[in-house]
């Protein structure tokens, strides 16, 4: 009679629901990634990260679920269960891991990263032990369970991964613009939308503890259902863009801006270097070629690649990317108010100079000029005119 009443009683609610949705989602989406024929390199860090997102609301459903919990203690003591946090730790390093990974073309893991890990062992033996001293009531009253506190340390930790990943993206678009004269194929922003939401997620889950007791109930709930609705929704997100873009993503070498002897002004006059290369392009108007990237650039000047990047940076004062549209604008601004180019449109004009988008060309005459490129036509034919 008791196990038919059990069977009975409603012990799954819609919140246990998405916990399994996302289990199930991030099970099949890892086993699909590691099974393809035509794996990526980091299809085996994304397949990770997405099994840790998993197993993390696996570890959700046996903390906190009564019936779970009550039958995890017939195994596990507190220090146990503050253990198996130690999979909140690992999604923010994973998260990062594949970001490096993606972008670098290498998976690594650093000593260093370890020492939060070590950090989540000690509180949840301490905590374990001490948890029921007086002197920690205030404490244990307000994290509940030693588990809940290594939670929030693990939350904690993945947040600061997930910032370090944001900072990661951004130095790589600096790097992408050493090299890359031409960006509109290389789409990073799914990478700071993906990272984004787990950084809301981790932040989300952290709150509970600081909200809980004076928080209206409605509040509660919405927080504590919408981390689980986020977390489904970029696990979709990210796994369908990382199969999409995983061969798109350019890699770029961190050590690729560093500078070496052969490069330092006391064996290079770079004066005369700057003056030649100056001339070189403008003679064979290499700007004008819309995906020429500086390794290229490098081969046709006749120059290694680390002497010319250090060049541009450090003589130029620019990036590649800003180097060779110098040159494009110049040009296209001379073509704008030549009459010979009268009878070419301004989409003709900006595609003859090498420019291969009409959004970058407009955005970037219009930081220079304050104008645009037709109001600039227009302008100066006119003025010609006059004179």
């Amino acid at each position: 009679m008791k196990f038919l009443n059990f069977l009975n009683e409603a012990h799954f609610n819609v919140y246990d629901m998405i916990i399994f949705m996302i289990m199930s989602q991030a099970l099949i989406f890892s086993i699909l990634l590691l099974a393809r024929t035509d794996r990526h390199v980091s299809h085996f860090s994304l397949a990770a990260f997405i099994g840790s997102i998993g197993l993390g609301q696996f570890v959700f459903f046996l903390l906190y679920h009564p019936i779970a919990a009550g039958v995890l203690h017939h195994f596990l003591n507190e220090f146990g269960f503050a253990l198996l946090t130690v999979v909140f730790y690992l999604q923010g390093l994973l998260l990062h891991s594949y970001i490096r990974t993606l972008t670098h073309g290498q998976f690594k893991v650093f000593p260093r990263d370890a020492i939060p890990l070590g950090i989540v062992f000690v509180v949840a033996a301490i905590a374990s032990l001490v948890w029921n001293l007086p002197s920690l009531k205030s404490i244990a009253s307000f994290f509940w369970k030693p588990f809940v506190l290594t939670s929030v340390i693990g939350f904690v930790v993945s947040l600061y991964y997930g910032v370090r990943a944001i900072l990661f993206i951004r130095r790589y678009w600096e790097q992408l613009k050493n090299r890359f004269s031409t960006l509109e194929h290389l789409d990073i922003r799914w990478l700071l939308i993906f990272t984004s939401g787990f950084i809301v997620i981790w932040i989300l889950q952290i709150l509970p503890p600081f909200f809980y007791g004076w928080a209206p109930w409605w509040l509660q709930q919405s927080i504590t259902h919408s981390t689980g609705l986020l977390s489904l929704v970029m696990i979709n997100f990210v796994f369908f863009k990382g199969l999409m873009n995983a061969r798109r993503v350019k890699w770029v070498r961190s050590e690729e801006q560093s500078v070496t002897p052969e490069v330092t002004k006391d064996t290079v006059d770079l004066s005369e270097l700057k003056q030649k290369v100056d001339e070189q392009i403008r003679a064979q108007q290499l700007y004008a070629r819309p995906h020429l990237n500086i390794e290229r650039m490098a081969q046709l000047l006749e120059l290694p690649v680390r002497q010319l990047s250090f060049l541009i940076n450090h003589e130029f004062h620019q990036n590649y990317f800003e180097f060779i549209n110098h040159y494009r604008l110049a040009e296209a601004k001379v073509r704008l108010a030549s009459q010979e180019w009268t009878g070419s449109s301004v989409q003709e004009i900006y595609e003859s100079v090498g420019f291969a988008s009409r959004s970058t060309f407009f955005t970037l005459f219009k930081k220079l000029e304050g104008i645009t490129p037709a109001e600039y036509r227009s302008k100066h034919l006119v003025q010609t005119q006059l004179d």
